[in-house]
């Protein structure tokens, strides 16, 4: 299996010659209680949990060489961590109170309606380590 640095590595390989794109990758390792997470551009991450999950950004365009300043992260999982990836279409910023809505579906969407800027496209994934997750 690649790892979401190895993942982005061939996604610019892949995208030489086309407009480009940003992108990042999760991995959760549910078993090992282990996320890896690595990007490229402007996609946010962010997460609520009592591990420090603060990746940084990498500047970039998938496509164009980009893959040269992928940023790799590993962080531990525990219940009830909540990890959001999201567009620079949603303004979304450190500190913000947890948008835990229940399930992910309604995460994401007040997410999007709190946060998403409506002059821009958005998305944001949602995944919630849950109660009996290895």
């Amino acid at each position: 299996t690649a790892s979401p640095d190895e993942v982005l590595r061939a996604a610019d390989e892949a995208l030489v010659g086309s407009r480009g794109a940003v992108g990042g990758v999760l991995e959760l390792d549910l078993a090992g209680k282990r996320a890896s997470y690595a990007s490229v551009g402007n996609v946010g991450f962010a997460a609520w949990s009592r591990h420090p999950m603060k990746p940084l950004a990498a500047p970039g365009i998938l496509g164009r060489r980009g893959a040269g300043k992928v940023r790799a992260f590993s962080f531990d999982l525990e219940e009830g961590d909540l990890l959001l990836l999201h567009t620079d279409g949603v303004a979304l910023r450190p500190g913000e109170p947890d948008p835990w809505q229940g399930d992910p579906d309604a995460t994401a969407r007040e997410v999007l309606s709190r946060w998403g800027k409506p002059e821009d496209d958005a998305l944001c994934i949602v995944a919630r380590i849950a109660r009996g997750d290895p």
